[in-house]
Order: structure tokens, then C-alpha cells, then sequence
């Protein structure tokens, strides 16, 4: 199955009247075992890491590890990026091929706060 972006999952989950679980992963064991779990037991999941775990990892591993086990499952799966406040690295990971990233502007006024993440919505449509 491909991934699907987390719109669809969570629409078709809205109107099925289920949830998803996020899960959030710091290495490609943890992420190898939430999706084995999800497989098991035939239920979407989104796969979340932050920023610090993507750097560990590295932007370039995460996507090359993390994707084609996405794409590989038989499960509805995405990937997302959790409370980026880094607007070039949110730029970076949706140049990369993440296929949700959540910008956290929660710091800044609420102006700007609208401002970015009005930002980023436009880069990754």
C-alpha cells in the first residue's frame, strides 16, 4: 500500500467513526515495531518523530529507512513531522518527502504564529 497523507486517513477515520494511533519513534526498531503492531492488527498508523530524532537519525536516513517501510506496509501509514519550530527545517523535511509536517509557532505572537504556519501550508501544497 502507498502512504496516504494524514488528511485522507483522518477523514475516511472521521467518517468511519475511528481513531488512528500516532506513535511517536525515536529509531527505525521503534518505528519497525509500531508498524508491525499496526499490521497485526490491520489498523492505520501515523508514525511521528521530532525534530531531535530526525537529526539523530538524519534527514537523508530517515527518509530512505522510514518511507519504503511505510510504502511497504499493508496499512493505510503516513509520516509526520511533530512540532517542527524550525520554519527552513520544516522546508527541508517537506523537500525531503515527509508527508505531514506540524509547525509549532506557539511561541510567537498570534499574528505570526498565523503567519508562518499559513507559510508552511503553502510550501507543502
Amino acid at each position: 500500500m502507498s502512504i496516504v497523507s494524514l488528511k485522507e486517513m483522518l477523514s475516511r477515520a472521521t467518517q468511519e467513526k475511528y481513531a488512528v494511533g500516532a506513535f511517536n519513534i525515536v529509531n527505525h526498531l521503534t518505528a519497525r515495531a509500531v508498524v508491525d503492531a499496526c499490521i497485526e492488527k490491520k489498523s492505520p498508523v501515523i508514525i511521528q518523530m521530532s525534530v531531535k530524532t530526525v537529526k539523530q537519525m538524519g534527514l537523508e536516513e530517515t527518509i530512505r529507512i522510514i518511507i519504503p517501510m511505510l510504502e511497504a506496509a499493508p496499512i493505510p501509514a503516513t509520516l509526520h513531522l511533530d512540532h517542527c519550530t524550525d520554519v527552513d527545517f520544516a522546508k527541508s523535511c517537506i523537500d525531503a518527502g515527509f508527508p505531514s509536517v506540524m509547525i509549532d509557532a506557539s511561541k510567537k505572537s498570534l499574528d505570526e504564529n498565523i503567519r508562518i504556519t499559513k507559510e508552511i501550508k503553502a510550501y507543502g501544497a
